[in-house]
Order: structure tokens, then sequence, then C-alpha cells
């Protein structure tokens, strides 16, 4: 006896088929992607750096390619920023040479020292910064017969903000030097510069300070690069 075979529509067939399928467990949907910015951290005025950070929270592992792209586009336009200083030192003494420099780049001790300056000659120091290091804060001092001058600059750049402050003075206490050194080696240089001749942002002006028979005068451009010119007059009597 043959035994019948009934014919399946074509409709009953897809639906059969579908329910042979293996069954797809949905995945939960991943966090969306959020962008935490740090609060403004005042030191120093409002010349402080403000850093910003990017916190990646719940992330899944399919989301980490992406992640990784927001990072790179973050830093890029936000972070990666450079500033340079370069300083101009001019000695018109005749007969002293500008001996004893130091240098302090942001806050740390001393590790670069710029060229001893001869009589009527010209020394040029350049310092910049990379861009994990934004803040650029550095003293030049030098020592000219008996008397210590020192030129101190700030200049923190940070997503595009600019504030340039400079600063000069001049000394006969090697005990004075030093106390201004340990406030720059705090990381907030502007306790000392609100105390001396200085300019602020928006300004192209120069300031002096004198000593006796010693005077330093200084200007400073704006500018992402901004550059120092120093002029030590010294009478040789």
């Amino acid at each position: 006896m043959r035994a019948s075979v009934r014919s399946v529509s074509l409709p009953e067939r897809r639906r059969r088929d579908r329910n042979l399928r293996p069954a797809v467990i949905p995945l939960p949907r991943p966090a969306p992607l959020r962008a935490v910015r740090l609060r403004r951290r005042r030191r120093g005025g409002p010349h402080a750096v403000t850093r910003n950070k990017v916190l990646f929270q719940s992330l899944q592992p399919v989301e980490l390619r992406q992640a990784a792209v927001v990072l790179l586009y973050f830093q890029s336009s936000n972070m990666m920023k450079s500033a340079s200083v370069e300083v101009t030192t001019v000695n018109k003494s005749k007969v002293l040479p500008l001996t004893d420099p130091r240098v302090f780049l942001d806050g740390n001790s001393t590790t670069r020292k710029p060229e001893v300056v001869q009589p009527e000659s010209v020394g040029v120091s350049l310092y910049s910064t990379v861009g994990a290091e934004i803040q650029c804060v550095g003293v030049l001092s030098y020592q000219l017969g008996a008397y210590y001058f020192g030129v101190m600059f700030e200049n923190p750049v940070v997503v595009g903000e600019l504030c340039q402050m400079l600063g000069l003075y001049v000394t006969m206490d090697p005990r004075e030097r030093d106390e201004l050194y340990a406030i720059i080696k705090s990381r907030d240089p502007s306790t000392v510069l609100q105390h001396l001749a200085l300019f602020g942002p928006d300004q192209e002006q120069g300031i002096s300070v004198n000593l006796n028979n010693v005077q330093i005068s200084a200007t400073m451009t704006q500018g992402t690069d901004c550059r120092v010119k120093v002029i030590v007059n010294h009478a040789s009597a």
C-alpha cells in the first residue's frame, strides 16, 4: 500500500522552516558613550590650566573600536597642543659675564641650563612643551657681579586658551633668590609674579626693574609660540 503524500503549501513550508531555526537571543544594547568633562581646577588665578579627561563607562567589547576613535579625535582636537618660549638675553655689560645660570620648567628641579652670556654678547634659549605637558612655566636666573636677577614667564595653553605672564626681579641677597625658587618649584608661580613687575594677557609692552646701577628690562610677545627679550644694563664703573 502506498503512503499518501500530502502537498505542503508555500506559506506553510516557510512557517515550518522558521520554527526549525535556532532561537536568536537578543543581546542587551550597550550603554551609550558618555563624555564627562571635569570641573575647572583653578590654581593661581585665571591663568590656571584646565585639564579635560574622558571617562568611558559601561563599554561592551564591540564598542571598543568606536571608543578608540572617539578618544583619538578628542585628544587630537583638544589636548595635543604645544607651546614654545624663546628667550633672548642681551648682556650690555662691558666687563661682567652673566654667570650661574639656572632654569626651572614646569615646577621641576633644574633640568636645563642656559649658556653663560659673555660681556657685550647675546644668548638665546628655547624651551618648549609637548601635548601632555600643556603648561610652560620657567625661571631664568643669572648672577652679574654681586647682583642676582631673574626672569619668570608663564605660558599655559589648553584647548586654545592662552594666558601669558612675565616677571622680573633683582636682588643682592641669595637667600631671597632661593626663596623665589622654592615658590616656583611649588607649581604656583603666580604668588611671586603678583609681587613683581609684570603684564598679563592682551598686552605687548615692556617692563623693567632696577637696583642701584643694574637695570633689567624685558618684553614678551603674544602668541602660542612667544618670545621674551631681556636686556641687562650694568654700569662698568
